[in-house]
């Protein structure tokens, strides 16, 4: 954990990766929001187009209510392409940032304070995968500059060998 995850060397990275995954984000959210744009300019054109109707004398129950459904339709719609647009422009994170996080938790780790250890693996690892040769780490990490708080899912393999060889006299 120390050697692979909370060093200097491996925070460029993971800022690169973290900053890529926003990125991807906000592209896919840019992508949903066009199609949903192409759902509310249909939606106008049927509402236009019931209000046409109405005003030429062919009101009914069914056209109201027909109306109220787009309507409804058209503000969520609204509020959904509101939403998207916050989340699209989610700042970048910082290699601060993620140094600042990497002190706390080397901290723990360092001094192994056992109570904040466990506190840190129930939030932050997501996934141990224990194969033949090597073993895999999945941690979320959530950082609070982001305005949903999501979290990332950060990999990090390391050889049996090599956990056997450092850790063998713990336990």
């Amino acid at each position: 954990l120390e050697k692979n995850i909370l060093n200097e060397k491996a925070i460029p990275v993971l800022v690169e990766k973290i900053n890529k995954h926003i990125q991807d984000q906000a592209q896919s959210n840019k992508a949903s929001t066009g199609a949903i744009e192409n759902e509310l300019a249909d939606i106008s054109k049927q509402i236009s187009n019931i209000v046409s109707a109405i005003t030429q004398g062919f009101a009914s129950e069914e056209l109201k209510v027909k109306m109220h459904e787009l309507e409804d339709r058209k503000a969520s719609l609204e509020i959904t392409i509101q939403e998207q647009q916050i989340r699209s422009h989610t700042p970048q994170i910082t290699e601060e940032q993620v140094r600042k996080l990497f002190t706390i938790f080397r901290g723990f780790v360092k001094e192994r304070n056992i109570p904040e250890c466990k506190k840190f693996i129930h939030n932050y690892v997501g996934k141990v995968v224990v194969y033949k040769d090597r073993v895999e780490v999945i941690f979320n990490v959530v950082f609070n500059a982001l305005k949903d708080y999501k979290g990332f899912k950060i990999r990090s393999t390391v050889r049996k060998r090599t956990l056997f060889k450092k850790y063998k006299y713990i336990a």
